[in-house]
């Protein structure tokens, strides 16, 4: 009896394309019928493009917009145009007065004869670069794609399609600086004035009483907002995204605008438009590259197989191809021309940054308006380095390539766990866990360069709330508590956790720390000021271990031995930062990550300014050079800098290790969230201390080194409602591990008493984190510069800034201007019909 033929197993087409998705679209490229054509999984040919369609005019409020599809991608751009007087730009350079006997007025003010050959092109370019006229933003609608989720921070694509926009801005020179420039004509003085194409004289030329007439000038430009949202993602976005600005800039109509001296204001008149004159028809056109042979992580397999080139790649298919080309062609007449085709090799850069740690964002904020050609690179595919932050999945790979690295780094001995009973947790996207959490007292110098460079706009500060204590229970039948530590007058006063003599001692040391430096304080501290600050509590201020606690524990140190001048320091930072900002609270934290944000933000002010950004690409060779160094990257782009800045990733020597644990809970731990003041803000961070002593081993040996839980809650943006993510951080021993477990379960019971619910750790990420040198120096070696390693302290540390400026003079030389580093001006203005500038 033969036996029986098993059952065949068929899916559809669909779900194989999910499942396998490259074996299916190589299939579909290689059909197996003799002369059948090559098709993709979507029904096109590799060359065969979606239909573009455009509607202008599709907003009513804006001066110019445009809706353009291509499938199932959808943008509406709107350009929204500002009058930025010349009286707000720094450094404004007036236009040059050319000698010429008469110039041709129209409605775009005077036209320089044959200003081409004047050096008119060149200047214009220059101000549109130079003053920002044109600002490009896009944003990711939630739900164009599943990607794109609610009340998550701007993503990385729309960072680079902005950078990309900004660049094909300024490089095809569509856009006209005539036409946004405002002249003063004096013959119009009082509503007068000729009409288009009357002759007024300009340089050199008298009224009829022989009196000298002011010459025409420039008062004013129209700055263009360019703002562009996808409301549906399928792929392709810079085709999609360009399309629309193209469009929407043809279809924009700016008010005639005109300098009222006798007012002092520029008056936009109410009626009377004119258009923008675009120079061409610049198109984009991308294709990706798909590969036979489906790449490794290294990418060693790249040039191995056949390849093809797919126009008009959607979503899935750019999920499958690591190489995307694009080139932008002119069509404005019969003549087609290349408009622009560039590799990074046919640029000769001026600095490339490698890494977007924190040092090297903020240099790339600080060169965002220098006008030098920047290329910043990373070879992890997120900012933020050793200060980023990683949704649950991202932290997962991350593990998995720190686990098979060989350990040389600064960030090593990763692990991620979660318990059989993890379902409380949610999309990995909405989870941002920060690898390097520092709370910013609001005295830091990070702060003021953030408001003088007016990158602190685009970010959001949270409050951090109280400093706590854990006191282990010194009975059997007590129960270990968790005592808040009083750092303000009012709350010295308010404790109930403090005796009577307790609380005076308190005050005096607050009075003292805040005039540590001068006289008679100084001399009673600096006998001290290589000792234990511990010793000077002990015995100057009579304090008993209590108060030394709660003194040490604001000095946020891993070091229990923290030093008196260190201490000090630190301690009067605290209580002089406090009330800055708002009652209640001495330093802040940023949202969405703490510095990794802020690191974001530099870098888009970088993508701005026209600076270039590749994620996933480190440096594969390095070859220094007579005129710079030369560049082989990861990507195979072989490249050529003046300057190469880049960042240790080795842990300096005789300096701790430190042992971190984050968790991800199911408690909201409101009660530790609350205002400390009337009128205070509500805390979205809280600072719990373990001091040394008070935790042990399963062997009952003590813990010799302080342990610090940083407890921030969804209001920071890293987990959802409902939850709160716990950092702990200990110096590394060989007990730090379950030092930092019983740590967490410490304050997990504690909490769960005072909350009344079982609190339960939904998963847990731990990791070990070398240092840097506290008083490091930028290195330098020939065009190379070297950053130091992050010292990874639990609160910002100023001294990072000083290497940074260092840096930046190192590149700007005998451009850098002191006064002017990290200071930016606004782009303020009021462009609305009808309206007046004042």
């Amino acid at each position: 009896m033969s036996a029986p033929t098993p059952p065949t197993v068929s899916l559809p087409a669909p779900i194989f394309a999910k499942l396998t998705p490259h074996p299916f679209l190589l299939r579909t490229l290689r059909p197996s019928e003799p002369g059948a054509k090559p098709l993709r999984t979507n029904g096109r040919t590799p060359a065969e493009t979606r239909p573009l369609r455009a509607n202008p005019s599709s907003l009513s409020h804006a001066h110019g917009s445009a809706l353009v599809r291509a499938g199932d991608t959808t943008v509406v751009c709107g350009v929204r145009a500002e009058l930025l007087p010349v009286d707000r730009i720094p450094q404004f350079r007036p236009l040059p007065l050319r000698s010429v006997t008469a110039t041709t007025t129209t409605d775009n003010g005077p036209q320089i004869p044959d200003a081409a050959a004047a050096g008119g092109a060149v200047i214009g370019r220059g101000e549109l670069k130079d003053y920002d006229l044109l600002v490009p933003n896009i944003e990711l609608a939630t739900g164009s794609a599943p990607q794109f989720l609610p009340g998550v921070p701007p993503t990385t694509l729309a960072q680079t399609l902005s950078t990309r926009v900004y660049s094909l801005l300024h490089s095809t020179r569509m856009v006209d600086v005539d036409d946004l420039r405002v002249w003063y004509k004096p013959s119009e003085r009082g509503g007068g004035g000729g009409e288009d194409g009357d002759v007024t004289m300009t340089e050199g030329t008298q009224d009829v009483e022989g009196q000298e007439e002011e010459p025409e000038r420039v008062v004013a430009y129209w700055v263009l907002y360019i703002d562009l949202l996808f409301v549906s993602f399928d792929g392709n976005p810079f085709d999609v995204a360009w399309a629309a600005v193209v469009a929407a800039l043809r279809d924009t109509q700016l008010p005639v605008a005109r300098w009222d001296p006798d007012r002092e204001i520029l008056v936009c008149s109410p009626t009377d438009k004119r258009r923008l004159n675009i120079r061409g028809l610049p198109v984009a056109c991308s294709a990706a590259v798909f590969l036979e042979k489906e790449l490794s992580e290294s990418g060693a397999d790249a040039a191995e197989g056949r390849h093809w080139l797919l126009m008009d790649p959607d979503r899935a298919e750019e999920a499958l191809c690591r190489e995307v080309i694009t080139v932008v062609v002119d069509c404005s007449d019969d003549e087609t021309r290349i408009k622009k085709m560039e590799s990074l090799s046919d640029i000769h850069w001026d600095v490339v940054i490698s890494g977007t740690g924190l040092q090297q964002s903020l240099l790339a904020l600080a060169l965002s308006r220098s006008g030098k050609k920047i290329l910043h690179i990373d070879s992890n595919d997120f900012y933020g380095g050793a200060e980023a932050s990683l949704g649950l999945e991202d932290a997962e790979s991350w593990v998995s390539r720190i686990e098979a690295s060989s350990g040389g780094g600064l960030l090593k001995s990763a692990s991620i766990s979660r318990p059989e009973d993890s379902s409380g947790l949610a999309s990995s996207r909405l989870y941002y866990l920060a690898l390097a959490p520092q709370v910013i007292h609001a005295r830091s110098a990070l702060l003021s360069q953030l408001v003088s460079s007016r990158a602190y706009r685009q970010v959001e500060f949270l409050a951090v709330g109280s400093f706590y204590i854990f006191k282990p229970a010194s009975e059997p039948t007590q129960q270990a508590a968790l005592v808040r530590i009083p750092s303000t007058r009012e709350e010295v006063f308010s404790t109930t956790a403090v005796s009577t003599k307790g609380k005076r001692l308190l005050m005096k040391f607050l009075k003292f720390v805040l005039d540590h430096e001068s006289s008679p304080q100084l001399e009673t501290w600096q006998p001290y000021a290589n000792a234990p600050l511990t010793d000077l509590l002990r015995q100057e201020f009579k304090m008993d271990e209590e108060l030394q606690t709660f003194i040490s524990t604001l000095t946020l140190s891993l070091d229990p031995n923290v030093t008196t001048k260190d201490g000090l320091a630190v301690i009067r930072r605290h209580i002089s930062s406090m009330g800055v900002y708002g009652p209640g609270f001495a330093a802040i934290y940023p949202k969405w990550g703490g510095l990794s944000e802020i690191a974001q933000v530099s870098c888009r002010a970088c993508a701005v300014g026209g600076g270039v950004y590749m994620l996933g690409t480190g440096i594969r060779n390095m070859e220094v050079v007579e005129d710079g160094v030369k560049l082989e990257l990861t990507s195979g782009d072989a490249i050529r800098t003046r300057l190469l800045v880049r960042a240790s990733d080795a842990a300096a020597s005789g300096q701790p290790v430190i042992r971190r644990l984050v968790a991800v809970t199911n408690s909201s731990f409101e009660s530790f969230f609350e205002p400390a003041v009337e009128g205070a803000p509500r805390p979205a961070v809280a600072i719990i201390a373990f001091p040394a002593g008070s935790l042990s081993t399963t062997a009952g040996k003590a813990s010799e080194y302080p342990v610090y839980l940083s407890a921030h809650s969804s209001e920071t943006g890293e987990c959802p409602a409902g939850q709160s993510v716990l950092y702990l951080t200990t110096t590394a021993t060989p007990d730090a591990q379950e030092l930092l477990i019983r740590a967490l379960d410490a304050f997990l019971n504690a909490a769960s008493t005072s909350a009344g619910k079982e609190a339960r750790a939904l998963t847990k990420l731990e990791y070990e984190q070398g240092a840097g040198g506290t008083n490091s120096v930028l290195t330098e070696e020939g065009p190379v510069l070297t950053f130091p390693a992050p010292f990874p302290s639990l609160a910002f540390n100023d001294s990072v800034l000083d290497l940074v400026r260092v840096a930046w003079k190192k590149i700007l030389g005998d451009e850098a201007v002191d006064e002017e580093y990290l200071v930016f001006a606004d782009r303020e203005g009021v462009a609305d019909d009808g309206d007046v500038y004042e």
